[in-house]
């Protein structure tokens, strides 16, 4: 089995909203380095976020492309690619001569990092694989189509499924994957054994939008008030996004008993772990492409939410389930 590195083994600096960004980018440049000045004669696989594209151009700038047997490229978060993210698709196809010409520059004090739509241009240059998530929709779509045919003939491109994956993997399998991304599978199953879980996630609001996180405590708090029976003998569980700010404290003002999961989990993992809550409620986030509809409880959505008309065009939510954090009312009720 090919030798494989992950962030906390090289124990690189991860993102975080107090990190410094350039410093960030170096250190992930000095430990791929590092890697390779270990394993001169090495073959390397490579598995990158489509939407982190400077990373994958540090690997690059280091590694030989003779010495890269392939690159797996998979899309940020569930149900990202299509609709949401064709703006970058596009252009990809339309500048993937200047992201190649990125890719290869070498001097790396003057390096500047590839947009993240230069991803759909490696394929030129290495052996590429591609994951996209609803891959029947992606390949009907006329400019996803355009660019698996016409733009990367010779790539690769899997169905990204967590629910197949769920019933493929080994428990082996399954072990790895947590011990990855740090979450105690076992642990979280004990804890929710013949309980009902509420899971409540948040996302990263631009500073001029710090408001909603505001508005959205203040629907929990309402939510509390009218319905009881959510939160009656249920484990409440926050997920909150890595860059985003801390609102914990507030909500355990109302919630007690508030049990917080790492930042850095994704929340997918409980879909391939078969244990998904019984209610989810969040704000504009691909991670309501994983779970089942009949589990989301509430989405809370504004002016910036590309999320949302897909996931009403899919039947994934329904309006009545659509709250509107710009004006903090349920479109549902608004529009009778």
């Amino acid at each position: 089995m090919p030798r494989t590195y992950n962030i906390k083994e090289r124990n690189m600096i991860q993102d975080d909203a107090s990190t410094n960004f350039r410093r960030n980018r170096l250190d992930y440049y000095v430990h791929i380095h590092d890697i390779y000045r270990d394993h001169p004669n090495a073959k390397f696989y490579l598995h990158a976020n489509i939407n982190n594209a400077e990373y994958i151009g540090m690997m690059f700038k280091n590694i030989p492309f003779e010495q890269i047997e392939h690159v797996y490229l998979y899309e940020d978060g569930i149900g990202n690619t299509l609709k949401v993210n064709q703006f970058k698709i596009a252009y990809g196809i339309r500048n993937r001569d200047n992201c190649v010409s990125l890719y290869g520059y070498k001097n790396w004090k003057k390096w500047i990092a590839p947009m993240d739509s230069c991803a759909y241009a490696i394929d030129r240059l290495v052996p590429t694989t591609y994951y996209f998530s609803l891959m029947d929709l992606v390949e009907k779509n006329d400019l996803m189509s355009h660019f698996m045919q016409e733009e990367a003939p010779y790539a690769d491109f899997e169905d990204l499924d967590l629910r197949k994956m769920a019933s493929e993997l080994t428990p082996e399998q399954l072990n790895d994957v947590m011990k990855m991304v740090g979450f105690n599978v076992e642990r979280y199953r004990r804890d929710t054994q013949g309980k009902k879980v509420l899971l409540i996630t948040t996302p990263w609001f631009y500073p001029n939008e710090m408001h909603h996180y505001d508005s959205m405590i203040d629907f929990i708090k309402n939510l509390k008030e009218t319905r009881p029976e959510m939160f009656e003998n249920t484990l409440v569980y926050l997920k909150q996004h890595p860059s985003g700010p801390d609102i914990s404290k507030q909500l355990a003002k109302i919630l007690p008993n508030l049990k917080i999961l790492n930042k850095r989990v994704p929340v997918e993992v409980l879909a391939l772990s078969n244990l998904e809550p019984d209610w989810i409620i969040g704000a504009n986030s691909s991670l309501f492409f994983s779970f089942s509809p009949q589990k989301i409880a509430y989405y809370m959505t504004t002016k910036r939410d590309m999320y949302l008309p897909f996931l009403l065009e899919l039947g994934i939510v329904s309006r009545e389930k659509v709250i509107d954090l710009e004006n903090y009312v349920i479109k549902g009720e608004k529009s009778k």
